[in-house]
């Protein structure tokens, strides 16, 4: 099972506060499917629902099995959390 936790930030670009998160969006809300792929489909109804943008869009944590495996950027790529700090590798089940 994988799961994500969806953080937002406000956009300066629409006078919005960017040290808060983005009004009228749970915070910290999580999602799960058997699947990245059902996962990403989830995130995005999530995106569409409370219309957040990219500019709203904050790294979100991405857990498989409870493990911490990387982050999810807004057009719901999920990158490598060992590679983070290095050289930003998209993250490969399997791999």
């Amino acid at each position: 099972m994988f799961k994500v936790i969806i953080t937002t930030v406000g956009n300066p670009d629409y006078n919005q506060d960017p040290d808060r998160p983005l009004w009228g969006v749970p915070e910290g809300e999580a999602l799960d499917a058997p699947t990245l792929e059902a996962l990403v489909e989830k995130v995005r109804e999530f995106q569409d629902d409370y219309d957040i943008g990219g500019g709203n869009w904050s790294l979100c944590r991405v857990f498989k099995a409870e493990k911490l495996i990387g982050f999810m950027s807004y057009n719901g790529r999920v990158w490598d959390r060992e590679r983070w700090d290095k050289d930003a590798v998209e993250y490969k089940e399997g791999v």
